[in-house]
């Protein structure tokens, strides 16, 4: 009924914009912004021919704007031009521009709350030049830049990246001068990358500002390090670089999840199978948060909340001699 609702309300445009029969057509979308059939979709919208292709013009329930994008063809198979979806009222997403269905020049991505949050170039789908991000609060997060001219072979490296489900255009090869800072303001890391590997000394500084590490790094490789307590004191080179979230008194939740889940007798009877999806973040102080559980079947989505409410305690991952957030997400099965 609302898909129909919707409808009816683009007809004015469809109206307004037909100059002759077939220039202008009903489009349905799916959650992912993906063309699809009427009873499967979660958007209406209108297509409509322009000077050089075709407009897609969609939109939410609330007739909002959802998403605004130009295609070279009637079939909205390959997009060639300015590029635009919106949060819910109004609000943008992401904006830029498509060259034969690659991404290229600036792009522009949004926190759902209005702040900017990325902002700079791409090249065929793939990060280049100068890039800024910034926390959801304003604050400079990062200011890097990725090379401009890729190789044949570094295209293909990014192609196989992409593939394994790091999709462009959040993929690049870094290379050049690098900074970091906390929402608060305050400089977390300083340094170099070269074709995509950290080179020379390296600086991360603790949220007070005091020096936490100096790395020497070739070839991505650390071949030296200084470690530093929060007051800016030396305490010489045994300190971590990486270290996971742990479960105390135990050590690797996953094989702590996989010893102790327990099949519900229910399922195994009724032989209830199913996958629960488990997401959650350890804090700064080792603390569980956000945690999240989600299943088809209640009586296995109960199991593992019961487990989870045994894993209470936790140590706080650390990165570059700093206690950090920590996110994960598992799928955990139950099969019979």
């Amino acid at each position: 009924m609302k898909l129909l609702y919707l409808v009816l309300l683009l007809l004015p445009l469809s109206s307004m914009a037909q100059k002759k029969r077939g220039d202008t057509s009903f489009i349905y979308l799916n959650q992912n912004l993906q063309l699809t059939t009427a009873k499967q979709a979660a958007f209406a919208g209108v297509s409509i021919k322009v000077d050089g292709g075709w407009m897609l013009y969609a939109v939410y329930p609330d007739t909002t704007p959802l998403v605004k994008a130009f295609y070279k063809d009637k079939q909205l198979t390959i997009k060639q031009g300015p590029y635009t979806v919106y949060y819910p009222k109004s609000r943008k997403a992401r904006e830029g521009f498509y060259n034969n269905n690659q991404m290229s020049g600036t792009w522009r991505f949004w926190y759902a709350n209005g702040q900017l949050k990325d902002s700079g170039r791409v090249n065929n789908d793939y990060l280049s030049g100068f890039w800024k991000s910034w926390h959801s609060n304003g604050q400079l997060m990062t200011e890097v830049n990725f090379k401009e001219q890729l190789t044949p072979a570094e295209t293909n490296a990014l192609q196989l990246l992409a593939m394994a489900q790091v999709p462009p255009p959040y993929i690049g090869i870094r290379q050049g001068g690098y900074k970091s800072w906390y929402n608060s303001g305050q400089t977390e890391s300083i340094g170099q990358f070269r074709d995509n590997q950290m080179t020379g000394t390296w600086l991360w500084f603790h949220e007070n500002g005091a020096k936490a590490t100096e790395e020497e790094y070739k070839d991505g490789i650390i071949t030296g390090l200084q470690c530093f307590d929060t007051t800016g004191k030396p305490t010489g080179d045994m300190c971590s670089i990486d270290k996971p979230a742990l479960l105390k008194h135990f050590g690797d939740y996953k094989a702590f999840v996989q010893e102790n889940l327990v099949w519900p007798d229910e399922a195994r009877r009724k032989k209830i199978q199913g996958d629960v999806k488990v997401t959650f973040t350890i804090s700064s102080h080792g603390i569980l948060q956000s945690l999240e559980v989600t299943g088809t079947e209640p009586v296995l989505k109960k199991a593992v909340e019961d487990l989870f409410a045994q894993m209470k305690e936790w140590e706080p991952a650390i990165s570059h001699n700093r206690t950090i957030e920590f996110s994960d997400e598992m799928i955990i099965p139950f099969r019979l």
